[in-house]
C-alpha cells in the first residue's frame, strides 16, 4: 500500500516530535497531514489507552490523509505510538520497504516526568507518580506509559529487525535543544529533501502546565458534562485546555526523580550499546533534569 508516507517519526512521546512536525511542515518539499498522529500502523494495540485519541484504522482513510501531497514531496507520519508498539515496524515495512524511520530519544526520567505532568494537566489522573507506579496502582496503563515507553533499547532492536541501519536515524532530544540547526539539517538530509531550506527557529512545543481549571477531568468526572464534552470534539477540548492551563516550570518532586532513576537507570547503558552513542551526560549526577516539555 505505498501511497502514504515516505518517512515516519515514530517517537518517543514527550520528546519534541510535535516541534519537528511543525518545523518540517514549513519545508516546501515535505508534506505532513493535518492529523499529526493517525496511529494507523499501531492499530489495534494502540486502542488500549486512557487517552482521548482519534485513531485512523481504515487503510483508505489513512491514504486519504496524504492525497493532497504535491509531486516530488516527501510525506511524513509523526505517530509516536509506533516506537513502543513493536508490531508497527513490521507493518510499515510490509507497506513501504524503503521507508525512512526517525526516532527522537529523550532521557527516560525526563520523559516520564513530563508525561506524568501532562497527564495531570489534562485531567487523566490526579494521583502522585509514586502511587501510579506502586504495586496497588488501579490502572497498570500508567506504569506502561511512564516506564515501558521509555525502555528504548528493545524498541530500537525491533526496528532493526525490519530495516537497514541506512533507513534508521536516531536523534537525541539534547541535540535538538542544544544544536537545533545542525540537527535539523542532518534530519532533512536523511529524509531526502534540501537541507539548506531555512525552517526558522525550532520552538519546543507541548509545554506542560498546571491547571487553572481541569476541563478534561471535569468532563470525565461529571456525567452530564461528559456528554457535552463528546459533542465538543477533540480539537475544541484541546483549544479549551490552551485557554485554561498555564505553563508551569516547577521542579518535580525529588522523590519522583529518585524513583524513576531507580526503575529506569539500567536502561541507559543498554541503550548506549544498542545505538552506539555516548550517553554519559545522562548518567552524570543531576542529569535527570526536566526541561520545558
Amino acid at each position: 500500500m505505498h501511497a502514504g508516507p515516505d518517512f515516519f517519526v515514530v517517537g518517543a512521546p514527550r520528546a519534541a516530535t510535535t516541534s519537528l512536525y511543525h518545523a518540517m511542515a514549513r519545508h516546501p518539499q515535505i508534506f505532513v497531514p493535518t492529523v499529526k498522529e493517525p496511529h494507523f500502523y499501531a492499530w489495534p494495540e494502540v486502542a488500549d489507552t486512557y487517552y482521548d485519541v482519534d485513531f485512523v484504522s481504515d487503510a483508505t482513510a489513512y491514504r486519504a490523509l496524504f492525497r493532497d501531497r504535491e509531486e516530488g514531496q516527501r510525506a511524513g507520519d509523526f505517530s509516536t505510538s509506533y516506537l513502543f508498539r513493536h508490531r508497527s515496524a513490521a507493518r510499515i515495512r510490509a507497506d513501504n520497504p524503503e521507508a525512512r524511520i526517525v526516532t527522537v530519544l529523550r532521557h527516560p526520567v525526563d520523559r516520564a516526568l513530563s508525561h506524568h505532568r501532562m497527564d495531570r494537566r489534562d485531567g487523566y489522573t490526579t494521583a502522585p507518580l509514586a502511587e501510579l507506579l506502586g504495586p496497588t496502582a488501579s490502572d497498570p496503563r500508567f506504569r506502561r506509559e511512564y516506564l515501558d515507553v521509555g525502555r528504548y533499547a528493545d524498541q530500537i532492536r525491533a526496528y532493526r529487525e525490519h530495516f537497514d541501519d541506512r533507513q534508521l536515524h536516531i536523534v537525541l532530544f539534547d541535540d535538538l535543544t542544544a544544536a537545533p540547526a545542525p540537527t535539523l539539517r542532518r534530519l532533512l538530509e536523511f529524509v531526502g529533501v534540501d537541507p539548506d531550506v531555512d525552517l526558522g527557529s525550532l520552538e519546543i512545543r507541548n509545554h506542560t502546565g498546571s491547571a487553572r481549571a481541569g476541563i478534561d477531568g471535569f468532563l470525565r468526572s461529571n456525567r452530564a458534562a461528559a456528554g457535552f464534552g463528546r459533542h465538543l470534539g477533540r480539537r475544541s477540548r484541546r483549544l479549551a485546555r490552551r485557554l485554561l492551563y498555564r505553563v508551569d516550570h516547577t521542579d518535580a518532586d525529588p522523590t519522583d526523580r529518585e524513583l524513576l532513576t531507580e526503575l529506569l537507570g539500567a536502561e541507559i547503558p543498554e541503550l548506549e550499546r544498542v545505538i552506539g552513542r555516548d550517553l554519559s551526560p545522562w548518567t552524570e549526577p543531576g542529569a535527570e533534569r526536566e526541561r520545558t516539555t
